[in-house]
């Protein structure tokens, strides 16, 4: 099911999205034959990744019968910085923080702008909170989190929290939901910001950073938002998605 409907997930900068992740799969197709595709092994150059059109594809091209995906151990930790940007431009925070986190040595497991309802709290402003999730070994994460700090700092952003463990994999679990619900939005990260701003304010919005994709739940029917939303995305130049 999570491969027919390409499901997100909150932890994709870290672990990669389900594309990245499948290896291989057997389909049961509408003539009653069974067709295997893709590789039990990672590097697999041979052929075309057939595989990969089942991702999405809600049983159109068949009935997905078993997998091979990719696998990583289960992290020793898992935390989730909670930062404040204050009064600071959302667009310039979020640029400069992803490209400081994208070299290889600094791989968090995720960057999300979403609206304080997600830690059960009161809203005290429109400007929401930034989460960083961080994964792996022990002395990894808290290497990886000294250094999201001091990059942060000198962004002028302040920390205010740390989730660790089951909190923090409900926190992933809430983010993943808000973004399979209503619509998302995609494009460049800056335009992404501008349009988080604009939005109505009674909409929930998640902001996935580094996936460049915003996730709009309106409060009320989805249909009577779309129209405006169109609009929007159509005048800022980003794609608009509604799930399904």
């Amino acid at each position: 099911g999570m491969v027919a409907r390409d499901a997100y997930s909150a932890q994709r900068f870290l672990y990669g999205s389900v594309p990245d992740v499948l290896l291989g799969a057997s389909v049961a197709l509408a003539t009653g034959e069974l067709v295997r595709t893709g590789s039990r092994c990672v590097k697999n150059v041979s052929g075309y990744a057939v595989h990969r059109l089942l991702v999405g594809s809600w049983g159109t091209l068949g009935l997905i019968t078993d997998v091979t995906l990719r696998t990583r151990p289960v992290p020793e930790v898992v935390r989730c910085l909670v930062l404040d940007w204050g009064g600071a431009q959302l667009a310039r925070i979020a640029g400069d923080l992803l490209s400081d986190l994208s070299s290889e040595r600094l791989q968090p497991a995720s960057i999300h702008v979403a609206p304080r309802s997600v830690l059960g709290r009161a809203a005290q402003d429109a400007a929401g909170v930034l989460l960083v999730g961080l994964e792996g070994l022990s002395e990894e994460v808290a290497c990886l989190e000294s250094e999201v700090l001091m990059r942060a700092a000198k962004l002028g952003l302040k920390h205010t929290d740390t989730i660790c463990e089951d909190a923090a994999l409900d926190l992933y679990t809430k983010l993943s939901a808000a973004a399979e619900a209503g619509f998302s939005v995609t494009g460049g990260l800056q335009r992404l910001c501008s349009f988080r701003d604009s939005a109505d304010a009674d909409c929930a919005i998640v902001l996935d950073i580094a996936a460049g994709a915003l996730f709009v739940n309106p409060p009320g029917r989805p249909a009577e938002l779309r129209p405006v939303l169109e609009a929007q995305c159509a005048g800022a130049g980003l794609t608009l998605t509604q799930q399904p």
